[in-house]
């Protein structure tokens, strides 16, 4: 993992205890610190700028407000913040219409610690990271017409995906298999195009709805 930067972190959630109890879990870190405590999307979006948190930690049950609708405002003017949602609840719906706007974390508010810990330096690196249970749940709304892309992926292909669905980053994959990273890119790339999926979190999502005992879940082309 890289932790010779400092990672910033923006919190926003209607509850002062929440906020408080991840700022104390957070500043624990002697890499990982709060910049942003908002309790609303307006605070969040005003302060995203002059802060610039390389994470952003996001419930989806704001007072007055839709957590969904924050996350589309910080997409439109800040397109590749990195954002984890942290929430109480698992509605499938909301956690699709999260991933379609390219979220790289869901954890749910009865994570560890260390959890949400891990979830922050994994998202940073540039992996995805999801409560196993969110997981579970999304398999089966992923889409219909995955199902006929399963016989396209190359052999490298399918080994770039499994380590993917790991929350590998691209340069931990391009370390494991020994190639550029610029390779993994081109990869990833044609991946997405393949399964007919928006961004690397569907990836590891339709990765993890194979089995992990299927050696021959792609047919390598």
């Amino acid at each position: 993992m890289n932790t010779t930067k400092e990672i910033k972190v923006a919190i926003c959630d209607d509850h002062p205890v929440i906020r408080y109890g991840l700022s104390q879990i957070i500043n624990n870190e002697p890499d990982i610190h709060v910049v942003v405590e908002a309790s609303t999307p307006e605070e969040l979006i005003s302060n995203f700028e002059k802060s610039k948190p390389d994470i952003t930690i996001l419930d989806l049950e704001l007072n007055d407000a839709s957590g969904i609708d924050c996350l589309y405002e910080l997409r439109q003017s800040n397109p590749n913040a990195k954002v984890i949602i942290y929430t109480a609840h698992g509605e499938s719906d909301q956690i699709m219409e999260a991933i379609d706007l390219g979220i790289q974390g869901y954890l749910l508010k009865q994570s560890e610690c260390s959890d949400i810990i891990k979830s922050i330096r994994v998202v940073f690196d540039g992996g995805t990271s999801l409560e196993p249970g969110i997981a579970t749940k999304l398999l089966a709304r992923m889409r219909d017409d995955q199902v006929k892309v399963e016989n396209v992926l190359s052999k490298r292909e399918v080994q770039v995906l499994d380590l993917l669905a790991m929350g590998k980053t691209n340069r931990d994959i391009a370390r494991t298999l020994f190639i550029s990273e610029r390779t993994v890119k081109f990869h990833v790339s044609s991946i997405l195009d393949k399964l007919h999926v928006r961004n690397r979190t569907e990836a590891a999502l339709y990765a993890r709805k194979q089995s992990p005992h299927d050696e021959h879940r792609y047919k390598a082309v």
